[in-house]
Protein backbone atom coordinates (compact mmCIF):
# COMPACT_ATOMS: atom_id res chain seq x y z
CA UNK A 1 0.00 0.00 0.00
CA UNK A 2 1.30 3.18 -0.77
CA UNK A 3 0.97 6.61 0.90
CA UNK A 4 -2.10 7.77 -1.76
CA UNK A 5 -3.58 4.49 -1.38
CA UNK A 6 -3.74 4.92 2.70
CA UNK A 7 -4.89 8.36 2.45
CA UNK A 8 -8.16 7.45 0.13
CA UNK A 9 -8.72 4.76 2.26
CA UNK A 10 -9.14 6.53 5.53
CA UNK A 11 -11.03 9.42 3.63
CA UNK A 12 -13.51 6.81 2.49
CA UNK A 13 -13.67 4.81 5.18
CA UNK A 14 -12.43 6.25 8.38
CA UNK A 15 -13.78 10.03 7.75
CA UNK A 16 -14.55 11.61 11.01
CA UNK A 17 -13.09 10.41 14.87
CA UNK A 18 -16.65 8.54 15.16
CA UNK A 19 -15.39 5.98 12.13
CA UNK A 20 -11.76 5.81 13.34
CA UNK A 21 -9.33 2.76 12.73
CA UNK A 22 -7.09 1.55 15.25
CA UNK A 23 -3.66 1.06 14.30
CA UNK A 24 -3.42 -3.01 15.27
CA UNK A 25 -6.54 -3.90 12.51
CA UNK A 26 -5.32 -0.91 9.99
CA UNK A 27 -1.52 -3.37 9.54
CA UNK A 28 -3.47 -6.43 9.90
CA UNK A 29 -6.17 -5.46 7.04
CA UNK A 30 -3.40 -3.75 4.64
CA UNK A 31 -0.18 -6.30 5.73
CA UNK A 32 1.88 -3.20 6.50
CA UNK A 33 4.25 -2.88 9.81
CA UNK A 34 3.04 -0.28 12.79
CA UNK A 35 6.63 1.14 12.10
CA UNK A 36 5.65 1.99 8.10
CA UNK A 37 2.23 2.49 8.79
CA UNK A 38 3.31 5.75 11.22
CA UNK A 39 5.86 6.66 8.33
CA UNK A 40 2.98 6.67 5.85
CA UNK A 41 1.06 8.37 8.48
CA UNK A 42 3.80 11.25 8.23
CA UNK A 43 4.59 11.83 4.92
CA UNK A 44 1.12 12.59 4.35
CA UNK A 45 0.56 15.29 7.34
CA UNK A 46 3.43 16.96 5.87
CA UNK A 47 1.83 17.06 2.78
CA UNK A 48 -1.04 18.81 4.76
CA UNK A 49 -3.29 15.39 4.42
CA UNK A 50 -5.44 15.62 7.57
CA UNK A 51 -4.81 12.17 9.21
CA UNK A 52 -6.18 12.77 12.81
CA UNK A 53 -5.66 10.08 15.44
CA UNK A 54 -6.38 9.56 19.28
CA UNK A 55 -4.42 6.37 21.66
CA UNK A 56 -7.68 4.99 19.83
CA UNK A 57 -6.46 4.83 16.33
CA UNK A 58 -6.05 6.87 12.58
CA UNK A 59 -8.98 8.74 11.20
CA UNK A 60 -9.47 11.26 8.14
CA UNK A 61 -10.40 14.44 10.05
CA UNK A 62 -14.04 15.79 9.54
CA UNK A 63 -13.28 19.04 11.07
CA UNK A 64 -10.73 21.63 12.56
CA UNK A 65 -11.68 20.62 15.75
CA UNK A 66 -10.34 17.09 15.08
CA UNK A 67 -7.03 17.97 14.10
CA UNK A 68 -6.49 20.83 16.67
CA UNK A 69 -6.90 17.60 19.20
CA UNK A 70 -4.15 15.95 16.81
CA UNK A 71 -1.97 18.88 16.73
CA UNK A 72 -2.42 19.32 20.74
CA UNK A 73 -1.58 15.41 21.07
CA UNK A 74 1.41 15.85 18.89
CA UNK A 75 2.79 18.82 21.26
CA UNK A 76 2.27 17.04 23.83
CA UNK A 77 4.65 14.07 22.70
CA UNK A 78 7.35 16.24 21.66
CA UNK A 79 7.51 18.38 24.47
CA UNK A 80 8.09 14.77 26.68
CA UNK A 81 10.80 14.23 23.72
CA UNK A 82 12.56 17.25 24.54
CA UNK A 83 12.69 16.88 27.91
CA UNK A 84 14.31 13.71 27.30
CA UNK A 85 16.65 15.14 25.40
CA UNK A 86 17.41 17.38 27.99
CA UNK A 87 17.90 15.40 30.69
CA UNK A 88 20.20 13.11 28.53
CA UNK A 89 22.48 16.17 27.56
CA UNK A 90 22.71 16.44 31.31
CA UNK A 91 23.26 12.98 31.80
CA UNK A 92 26.17 13.17 29.04
CA UNK A 93 28.10 15.67 30.80
CA UNK A 94 29.34 13.04 32.97
CA UNK A 95 30.32 10.96 30.78
CA UNK A 96 32.58 14.03 29.39
CA UNK A 97 35.27 13.76 32.13
CA UNK A 98 37.95 11.71 31.52
CA UNK A 99 38.63 8.31 33.26
CA UNK A 100 42.20 9.10 35.13
CA UNK A 101 40.96 12.26 36.43
CA UNK A 102 43.01 14.71 34.58
CA UNK A 103 41.27 15.62 31.39
CA UNK A 104 44.64 15.64 29.59
CA UNK A 105 46.87 13.80 27.29
CA UNK A 106 49.93 14.51 29.70
CA UNK A 107 51.87 14.13 26.21
CA UNK A 108 50.34 16.30 24.50
CA UNK A 109 48.63 18.15 26.43
CA UNK A 110 45.49 17.89 24.45
CA UNK A 111 41.98 16.66 26.25
CA UNK A 112 41.25 13.04 25.52
CA UNK A 113 38.30 12.82 22.68
CA UNK A 114 34.94 11.34 23.15
CA UNK A 115 33.41 9.18 20.08
CA UNK A 116 29.83 10.21 19.04
CA UNK A 117 28.27 7.68 16.53
CA UNK A 118 32.01 6.33 15.76
CA UNK A 119 33.22 10.06 15.21
CA UNK A 120 36.03 11.32 17.79
CA UNK A 121 34.80 14.66 19.14
CA UNK A 122 37.12 16.93 21.58
CA UNK A 123 34.71 17.01 25.16
CA UNK A 124 35.31 20.65 25.49
CA UNK A 125 32.77 20.88 21.93
CA UNK A 126 29.90 18.44 23.03
CA UNK A 127 29.73 20.40 26.53
CA UNK A 128 29.72 23.59 24.75
CA UNK A 129 26.86 22.01 22.68
CA UNK A 130 24.71 21.38 25.16
CA UNK A 131 25.54 24.86 27.41
CA UNK A 132 24.23 26.63 24.28
CA UNK A 133 21.00 23.91 24.30
CA UNK A 134 20.62 25.21 27.40
CA UNK A 135 20.71 28.69 27.42
CA UNK A 136 18.46 28.38 24.52
CA UNK A 137 16.18 26.57 25.97
CA UNK A 138 16.12 29.19 28.86
CA UNK A 139 15.48 31.62 26.25
CA UNK A 140 12.30 30.24 24.95
CA UNK A 141 11.01 29.33 28.71
CA UNK A 142 11.49 33.41 29.30
CA UNK A 143 9.43 34.15 26.44
CA UNK A 144 6.74 31.41 27.31
CA UNK A 145 7.32 28.76 24.71
CA UNK A 146 7.93 25.75 26.52
CA UNK A 147 10.99 22.93 25.11
CA UNK A 148 12.15 25.90 22.67
CA UNK A 149 9.59 25.46 20.48
CA UNK A 150 7.30 27.95 18.90
CA UNK A 151 3.74 27.09 19.79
Amino acid sequence: MNDEELRDYLKRFCFGREHLICSRDLVRQKNLRESDLRKKVNRLRRKAVPIASSREGYFYASNAAELYSTIRQLKEMRAGLDAAICGLEQAMETFIEPSDGGGRDRQQGKADPVHLAGVPVKPEAVLGAVRRRRRTFARYAAQGQPHGHLQ
